[in-house]
């Protein structure tokens, strides 16, 4: 099944064009790494798959249901209920605790608070986090930052996880940690579309999609 397609995606930021005319189908179970250099297009181009940005041009199909950008209610509704994101930077709230940061993206949903605290903490056992528990942010380490971040994208059970550039402030360690827990999450059934400069982190992904000039110059299958 198709998770995501992309037909015709053109964007535009005043008068430059940074995507000139991308199709881009993802399917359920693939992880798939968008692989370019700074300022080919790659996060733009995710940032529209994430329905965080609205093309200039084209259309975008989520679940086989074509997504009408003009709607924000439902870009939000959307996003909360199918997808999970995964940036650079781990955007966790300082004032609240690593398990309170995890449960607040489900909190918006009509789901059970128990049921939402007994999924959070089964994602943060997972992710070796159990004893970190009630920590706060400023007293956990980058590593442990991004994996809480990680969890909170998970907590929704979402259909596709969008990551750009997740290890771009960790360390070797740190980043090896981060892309076995997305093989993992992928292997459990999670589909994911990755962004990306290094070459050697594409090894752990199915396809990988080069992108420059805001165009898809090649995809090979990994």
């Amino acid at each position: 099944m198709r998770i995501l397609t992309l037909t015709g995606i053109k964007k535009k930021i005043g008068s430059e064009e940074i995507l000139k005319g991308i199709d881009l189908t993802i399917n359920r179970g693939e992880f798939v790494a968008i692989l370019g250099a700074s300022g080919s297009g790659k996060s733009s181009l995710l940032y529209i798959a994430g329905l965080l940005d609205a093309p200039s041009e084209g259309e975008v199909h989520l679940l086989e249901q074509k997504v009408d950008f003009s709607k924000k209610s439902k870009l939000s509704y959307l996003r909360n209920k199918h997808l999970g994101f995964v940036f650079q930077f781990h955007f966790l709230l300082p004032e609240f605790t690593l398990l309170e940061n995890v449960m607040l993206p489900a909190l918006k949903s009509n789901k059970d608070q128990k049921e939402i605290k007994e999924r959070a903490l089964q994602l943060i056992e997972f992710l070796g986090l159990k004893e970190k528990i009630n920590r706060r942010v400023y007293q956990l380490s980058g590593g442990e930052m991004q994996r809480t971040a990680i969890a909170r994208a998970l907590i929704n059970n979402p259909e596709l996880l969008l990551a750009d550039e997740p290890t771009g402030s960790l360390d070797s360690k740190n980043t090896q940690r981060v892309m076995e827990i997305f093989k993992k999450v992928n292997e459990l059934g999670t589909t994911i579309l990755m962004v990306t400069h290094e070459l050697e982190l594409t090894r752990h992904t199915t396809r990988i999609i080069e992108v420059k000039d805001g165009l898809i110059i090649r995809q090979t299958p990994n």
